[in-house]
């Protein structure tokens, strides 16, 4: 009991801000927090396209992009089997794979 009474007296003890005082206070505070906002968000898409722009110019990028609009390409034949590649379900039991192009009915 003793710590609420004192902190009661601390509290009463306090110099506490006139009302003009603390609305002036809280417009500079959310002014200034507006202000962060808009420098930081800023940056962030200053960085993001000059991030962007280096993987554009790369070299590697561009020639790994793919052009999906053309849905006919074929899958070239890759043997799985000599690839050493297996499946395993959910329990991890190996499941067989079809590695050919034709489609099963």
């Amino acid at each position: 009991m003793n710590y609420i009474k004192d902190s009661i007296e601390e509290l009463k003890k306090a110099t506490w801000p006139t009302k003009n005082q603390a609305v002036k206070l809280t417009v500079i505070t959310i002014v200034f927090t507006i202000l962060a906002t808009l420098l930081l968000s800023v940056s962030d898409l200053v960085f993001k396209e000059g991030y962007q722009g280096l993987l554009r110019s790369s070299n590697k990028v561009q020639n790994q992009q793919v052009d999906v609009s053309d849905q006919t390409q074929s899958i070239p034949d890759i043997n799985l089997d000599e690839l050493g590649v297996t499946a395993t379900d959910e329990e991890g039991n190996e499941v067989s794979v079809n590695t050919t192009n034709e489609e099963s009915n």
